[in-house]
């Protein structure tokens, strides 16, 4: 697969910053801006993003459609852009990128699947990169090597292999490391304290 057009939801801090990553590489880059806040509008101007309006839109327009959101909004953008997908002859690639749960994945995959679209999942590790900050995009799912053409030196993607849900795996191992090296820390000073 061959990604020139990328829909993007939802510029926020990481998904903005991502976003002009695919800009900076060449990217035709759009999202849908309708029913969405003010900052998210702003953000999407900043990046230089192209409001397409709806998700349905959206969705006619990508060749990849990634998704970097609140967690708990993952699977009702899901839901909806398969729904989208289902009543069109072209199918993008749907990418949550999202720290969703095993099986908060497995119902996207199912409703993607339901819409005749392939669904790949990634796991955002890193700073928003912006300036001279890197994030690593972990992806995994059948057909997950279409996503190297995506990366650049700022946004360094790393192929897991085609079953979905190691990125995740992935990215809940360094959550639970630095998390928990940052309670260990903060306990020692804790009892240092007293």
């Amino acid at each position: 697969m061959k990604v020139e057009r990328i829909g993007f939801m939802t510029p926020g801090d990481m998904g903005q910053a991502v976003a002009m990553q695919h800009r900076k590489k060449g990217f035709a880059v759009s999202t849908a801006l309708d029913k969405r806040s003010e900052r998210s509008r702003k953000m999407a101007a900043e990046a230089g993003l192209t409001d397409v309006g709806s998700i349905a839109k959206l969705v006619a327009e990508s060749d990849l459609v990634m998704s970097v959101m609140n967690p708990g909004a993952a699977l009702e953008f899901a839901r909806e852009a398969a729904e989208a997908i289902k009543g069109q002859s072209h199918k993008p690639v749907f990418i949550d990128c999202n720290a969703v749960a095993p099986d908060t994945m497995r119902e996207i995959e199912a409703a993607m699947k339901a819409a005749g679209a392939r669904c790949l999942h990634g796991g955002l590790i890193g700073p928003p990169p912006r300036g001279s900050a890197k994030v690593h995009l972990y992806v995994a799912g059948p057909g997950a090597d279409d996503m190297a053409q995506v990366g650049n030196e700022q946004l360094l993607v790393h192929v897991m292999g085609e079953r979905l849900g190691d990125a995740s795996a992935i990215k809940m191992c360094y959550s639970a490391f630095n998390k928990g090296t940052q309670g260990l820390v903060l306990e020692g000073l804790v009892a240092g304290q007293r």
